[in-house]
C-alpha cells in the first residue's frame, strides 16, 4: 500500500514540475518598406504661335468664301454686312471681289426694300436702303428709291434718283450686266414722269 501511494505522489510531483505557464509570444510588425516617391516627370509645354491681344491667327480671304455663297445664296444681309467688316480686313481681297459683293448685296437690298414698297411699307424698306446692307449705289437702289419719293410725292427728288439709275445703268464699270430692254424703258418713262409732275428738266 505504501508503494502504492509513494508512486502517486512521485506521478504527481513529476505533473507538476513538467507543467511551465506558456511564455507570451509578442508578435513583431513586419518593417514595412517604403520606396522613395519620384516626381513626375514635367509634360512637354506645346508652343502655339504667339497671338496679338488675345486675337486668333489671321485668316484668308478664301477662308470666307463658304460663308459668303451661303448667306449671298439666303439672301441674308445681316450676315452679308458682318463677313464684309471682316473680308475688308483681309490683305489678300481683291478689290474686285469686294466691289462684287456690294453690288450683289445693294441688288439684294433694293429687291428686299421693293417689297416692302409694294406692301406700303415705306419706313421697313427704307431700312433695307442703308449703306450697312447697301453700301454701293447701283441702279437697282436708285429705282426703288425713286418708287419710294413718288409714294411721298417728292417728285424732284424722284426725278434726280430715276435719272441717277439711268446713269449707272449706263455705265460698265458700275452695272457689269445691264436690265433687260424693258426694264430700261420703265424707268426712262417714270423719270419722264416725275420731271414734268415736278415742273422741271433735270439735263
Amino acid at each position: 500500500m505504501k508503494q502504492i501511494v509513494t508512486y502517486l505522489v512521485a506521478v504527481l510531483l513529476i505533473s507538476g514540475c513538467n507543467s511551465f505557464p506558456e511564455k507570451e509570444t509578442t508578435i513583431l510588425p513586419k518593417e514595412v518598406t517604403t520606396r522613395p516617391s519620384v516626381p513626375d516627370k514635367p509634360k512637354p509645354v506645346v508652343q502655339r504661335p504667339p497671338t496679338c491681344c488675345g486675337t486668333t491667327p489671321s485668316r484668308s480671304c478664301g477662308d470666307f468664301n463658304t460663308p459668303v455663297n451661303q448667306a449671298l445664296q439666303a439672301k441674308n444681309l445681316d450676315e452679308l454686312a458682318g463677313l464684309l467688316v471682316k473680308l475688308k480686313r483681309q490683305a489678300d481681297c481683291s478689290v474686285d471681289y469686294l466691289k462684287k459683293l456690294k453690288r450683289n448685296m445693294s441688288d439684294i437690298a433694293a429687291a428686299k426694300a421693293r417689297d416692302f414698297v409694294q406692301r406700303g411699307q415705306l419706313a421697313e424698306a427704307e431700312k433695307w436702303l442703308q449703306h450697312k446692307y447697301a453700301p454701293v449705289n447701283s441702279w437697282t437702289t436708285q429705282d426703288v428709291r425713286g418708287e419710294i419719293a413718288t409714294k411721298h410725292k417728292q417728285w424732284k427728288k424722284a426725278a434726280v434718283f430715276y435719272n441717277n439709275a439711268l446713269d449707272l445703268i449706263n455705265n460698265p464699270k458700275v452695272t457689269v450686266q445691264k436690265p433687260s430692254p424693258a426694264e430700261i424703258e420703265r424707268v426712262q418713262k417714270l423719270a419722264i414722269e416725275t420731271q414734268l409732275v415736278a415742273g422741271t428738266l433735270i439735263h
